[in-house]
């Protein structure tokens, strides 16, 4: 099974059978930009192929962006003859929390390009018959607790605050996604951790700064994902890198940090900056734990693939 999930800021493949993933940066969600939907279906096609060279199913979700407009949806059904699953927020923080490894007990958050999803709850493998779960996935039972899926992201906050960043007051983003943020904070036992492009480009970032790795070639071969996972970040860490990334312009992000691409390094440090005001809403917390699982091994639970 291959597994292609088009969210507002990128294009992920996952291909079960090896694990593979592939990734490309394309920000459907950016306002009034039609290249972006066609560089969006380029992905997908491209992904498509891939995925069916190497003798698998193809099965397509999307998020935010492609809740607001169908036209990509019915770009993909006319050209590719695939009908894309497009979850609503719920869904999507559902899986999010079911996809994210970690302890039994934690919260998840997942900041993506026009969506942020806060996830708390359980996960077991050994629920006793007699307590109530509120679903159940092979071996696994979970009880969710509190879920939420809130309309800002990196993308959608570029949208917002981007067009004038030389005289971008840091106060003022803070502010828009402090109204958004209108929900009591939950209350969990465990860790908070994030999942997506956002939570892991941070961790290479702030490990990039611990390090003082020079911005060479180097630096591009240290950024391996999967040594990410785990890692943890104090909110004053988000801060600094959220500093580090407003003081550039995007060619100086890009130098700095050669691991980002181009699009991204343009919306990034929106995203950091609803992180890290979420983590500042989960009173109960002041650090993330990073997770490169996510909504899309949670997905293939929820839809049992």
């Amino acid at each position: 099974m291959a597994i292609i999930n088009i969210g507002s800021g990128s294009v992920k493949l996952y291909l079960q059978k090896t694990g593979q993933t592939r990734t490309a940066v394309t920000l459907l969600a950016l306002d009034n930009n039609e290249k972006a939907t066609s560089e969006t279906f380029g992905a997908v096609a491209a992904f498509c192929l891939k995925a069916v060279n190497a003798g698998e199913k193809v099965t397509i979700f999307g998020t935010e962006a492609m809740r607001r407009d169908n036209t990509l949806a019915d770009l993909i059904l006319d050209k590719l003859g695939l009908a894309a699953d497009i979850i609503d927020g719920k869904t999507e923080a559902l899986c999010g929390f079911l996809g994210c490894g970690g302890e039994e007990f934690k919260t998840v958050i997942d900041v993506g390009g026009a969506s942020s999803e806060i996830s708390s709850g359980s996960i077991t493998h050994d629920l006793a018959d007699n307590q109530k779960a509120k679903g159940e996935f092979s071996s696994e039972k979970f009880i969710l607790d509190f879920s939420v899926s809130l309309k800002i992201g990196s993308v959608a906050l570029y949208n917002i605050f981007g067009k004038d960043e030389k005289n971008l007051d840091l106060s003022h983003i803070f502010d828009y996604i402090d109204a958004v943020l209108d929900f009591s904070s939950p209350q969990c036992k465990g860790k908070v951790y994030a999942i997506g492009g956002t939570a892991l480009y941070l961790a290479g970032i702030v490990n990039t700064m611990k390090n003082d790795v020079k911005a060479d070639n180097e630096k591009t071969a240290k950024f391996v994902p999967k040594t990410l996972s785990g890692t943890k970040i104090s909110a004053d860490e988000i801060l600094t890198a959220l500093k580090t990334l407003f003081a550039m312009d995007v060619k100086q992000r890009v130098a700095a940090y050669p691991f980002i691409e181009e699009k991204r390094a343009l919306v990034l440090p929106y995203g950091i900056s609803a992180l890290y005001r979420i983590l500042n809403k989960l009173s109960f917390s002041n650090q993330v734990h990073i997770s490169t699982a996510g909504l899309i091994e949670g997905y293939i639970k929820l839809r049992n693939l």
